[in-house]
């Protein structure tokens, strides 16, 4: 661990910001569009011009935030916690941290490496010609052409983009590790998509057009990998919309507009989203029909989950635009949404 006065500085200023987020952020002040995006799709008599994009959401794997508080209510919880507040108290005079811009549990980084496993597995499996038995040919041949481009970038027209928060970074570096070493791509750093809460963890610890500081969680991978991760990372990420502190009076729902907005102004397909759970769900909620009963409204999609989706920019009159996903094109790569528990009910 390296002390630095500066980063002790800095810290005390991210601990303020997070303080006052956790007080006064509107980000999961969330609404919906005005409109009903399955009214846009069926006036197709109103359509001027329509375009699409491919977008491959994948969700991080568990943060040390979600293993301290996310794990249930029990007996281990004050202990997981007061193991977490000594390594935050060590990390203080560092640039790294636990909590505030929460890196990868030792559980995320298994679930990030599964990523990549899946897509090698599926990629060699694919270039040896055997295909998948499934009730859905259609599905199963996006599914095999998203693996496809997920692990080699000449594959299709994409582009990286992910969250600034660092367990998203290290997700989808660890899970496209091959596809980014052999191409030596870049990933955007897009600060509307960072996640949409007041909890600290979602505080970032890098100022405007900064990248976040490497956490011990991917110094320990790289013997594992063969690299210098702060070289790969210094080399890779691209921090020209790395905004620096989500303001606490902007709406989630307005960063997600801008994002969209940004990403329709791109000349890339396929976008590869790496991002957050409760971003993720009020995205499908936003441009999927009103009516539609469809998991994505209501699921997150699991930790190290991947699934595909095409969305649509109408244009119903000049200077009104309006998003809509394709319901049929939803398309799961890795893992699914997950299911909730259903408690039994104890009987009287």
């Amino acid at each position: 661990m390296h002390f630095s006065v500066d980063d002790v500085g800095k810290k005390c200023v991210i601990i303020g910001v997070g303080a006052y987020y956790l007080l006064m952020s509107q980000d999961k002040s969330f609404q919906l569009p005005r409109y009903d995006p399955g009214e846009v799709i069926a006036a197709k008599d109103k359509i001027m011009r329509q375009q699409s994009k491919t977008l491959i959401l994948i969700r991080h794997g568990e943060s040390i935030w979600n293993e301290v508080f996310n794990r249930g209510i029990n007996w281990k919880l004050p202990f997981r916690l007061m193991y977490a507040l000594c390594r935050e108290t060590v990390l203080f005079v560092t640039s790294d941290s636990v909590l505030y811009d929460s890196p990868l549990s030792t559980v995320g980084i298994t679930q990030a490496k599964q990523i990549r496993q899946s897509i090698v597995s599926a990629y060699d499996t694919n270039n040896k010609g055997a295909s998948t038995t499934t009730d859905n040919e259609t599905q199963a041949s996006l599914r095999a052409q998203y693996l496809d481009i997920l692990r080699n970038a000449k594959a299709g027209n994409s582009l990286i983009v992910s969250s600034p928060l660092r367990r998203c970074i290290e997700t989808v570096s660890l899970g496209l590790f091959d596809r980014m070493n052999d191409s030596k791509e870049r990933i955007v750093l897009h600060s509307a998509l960072q996640e949409m809460t007041r909890n600290i963890d979602g505080v970032s610890l890098s100022y405007e057009y900064e990248r976040p500081p490497l956490s011990l969680s991917m110094r320990g991978l790289e013997d594992e990998f063969d690299v210098d991760w702060e070289q790969w990372f210094d080399e890779r990420i691209v921090a020209d919309q790395k905004a620096g502190f989500k303001s606490p009076h902007r709406r989630g729902d307005d960063r997600m507009r801008s994002f969209v907005s940004w990403m329709f102004q791109q000349p890339q397909d396929t976008f590869i989203v790496s991002g957050h759970s409760l971003w993720n769900r009020f995205f499908f909620q936003a441009y999927l029909p009103r009516t539609l009963q469809h998991r994505g409204k209501v699921q997150k999609i699991a930790n190290g989950g991947v699934i595909a989706v095409k969305l649509m920019e109408i244009k119903v009159q000049p200077g009104l635009t309006r998003y809509v996903i394709d319901a049929d094109s939803i398309v799961p790569i890795v893992k699914d949404f997950e299911r909730k528990k259903i408690k039994s009910k104890k009987r009287s």
